[in-house]
């Protein structure tokens, strides 16, 4: 039987790609380079507080893929809630702009979050709390 605090490959994987993803948002927002695409350098351009959105949520990627390398819950429950977020992002931005739909990242982000959801890959997150069964005896009469 194998270690239930493991990482399996999938799991590294999904680390591998969304550190990536973080370091190309990062690189693009301070060396301004054009790693992720045309339109993100522009997007960027159009707002401070966007640029700085962009860069807490690269942070909370980077923080939710290092809690998830430790096989902590919260990291697995926090790159669910990032991911299923950038899906639903992803999906505005289609309904809006279905001409520049980012399909790649919506089906890593469908995958990732069925990946994560599977019951086997989920099970390894539980925190099981082992309680001993309780003994009830009558107590002698006096």
């Amino acid at each position: 039987m194998t270690d239930p605090r493991t990482r399996p490959p999938g799991i590294r994987i999904i680390i591998a790609l969304q550190l990536v993803t973080a370091g190309l948002w990062i690189a693009d927002l301070l060396l301004r380079t054009n790693l992720t695409g045309p339109e993100f350098q522009a997007t960027l351009a159009s707002s401070e507080v966007l640029r700085a959105l962009v860069l807490a949520w690269a942070g909370s990627v980077i923080v939710a893929s290092l809690l998830l390398a430790r096989m902590n819950r919260r990291g697995w429950a926090l790159m669910m809630v990032l991911v299923g977020v950038s899906l639903a992002a992803n999906l505005v931005y289609w309904w809006i702009h279905p001409e520049r739909a980012q399909w790649l990242a919506m089906a890593t982000s469908v995958v990732v979050t069925f990946y994560l959801n599977s019951a086997a890959v989920r099970g390894r997150f539980l925190v099981r709390h082992e309680m001993p069964r309780l003994t009830i005896t009558e107590q002698p009469q006096s």
